[in-house]
């Protein structure tokens, strides 16, 4: 079953995804995702207002390729109060979480 986040971010496809660009400004967070199967099908969100809560890394990470596209392993999403949202994105070689409003879509 899909998260909240991950319905959102993956449009109900219960495919295999893969982070696909990552960017972070003093004030938005944005994150495009693709389905492997498809790269160039591509969909971006920016998550404004955000605080990164945790950030880990692969202890081997000789054994990762740190280049985009990064596999998603788990999008996780908790709201928490006054409209702000908890969110894990849990990768192969990396796992942020972060607070956030929820996102919305950019259309590029």
């Amino acid at each position: 079953m899909l998260t909240k986040i991950e319905e959102f971010m993956f449009q109900g496809d219960n495919f295999t995804h893969a982070v696909v660009e990552f960017a972070l400004t003093q004030h938005k967070l944005l994150l495009t995702v693709a389905p492997w199967g498809d790269l160039n099908s591509t969909l971006s969100a920016e998550f404004s207002d955000y605080k990164i809560t945790s950030l880990s890394v692969d202890p081997n990470p000789d054994e990762h390729n740190w280049n985009l596209p990064w596999d998603i392993i788990g999008f996780d999403s908790y709201e928490l109060q006054s409209n702000r949202w908890e969110f894990v994105l849990h990768c192969d070689c990396i796992e942020y979480a972060f607070e956030s409003n929820f996102p919305i879509l950019i259309v590029k």
